[in-house]
């Protein structure tokens, strides 16, 4: 019985510390793209807390090479935060260090696709006929 009670604390203990991870919306983004915009979600317990208030001029913050900071969104949750993002047009593919004041995370940007317009994605013929 007291292993069970101690294998359980250990799990609820675990899970505890895995919902404080820092997660980001999308994952990583590409170099290459026509539109440069990226809207970058951060959800951690009380990651807007851990971002100072920045006041930011109309050409934004450079963040990381190729990676510019356009706005800070805060919403009502204190556990997220938006950032609106431009990704330069010479921007290389490669892990940027990213530090937001307290925050601080590696971000990727991977080369686009060279196969333009063909979809990666296998399609059963089967079903179009």
């Amino acid at each position: 019985m007291k292993k069970a009670a101690a294998f359980i604390f250990v799990i609820i203990i675990s899970l505890n510390c895995l919902s404080q991870e820092l997660q980001l919306f999308p994952t990583n983004w590409f170099t290459g793209f026509k539109n440069s915009k990226l809207q970058l979600i951060i959800h951690k317990e009380g990651v807007a807390n851990e971002v100072p208030m920045y006041k930011l001029t109309p050409a934004g913050m450079k963040l990381a090479d190729g990676i510019t900071m356009k706005m800070v969104h805060r919403v009502e949750n204190p556990n997220y935060l938006f950032l609106d993002l431009v990704i330069d047009k010479t921007a290389k593919p490669g892990v940027r260090n990213i530090k937001l004041g307290r925050l601080n995370f590696q971000y990727e940007l991977k080369a686009k696709n060279t196969a333009n317009g063909k979809t990666r994605v296998l399609v059963d013929r089967r079903r179009a006929e």
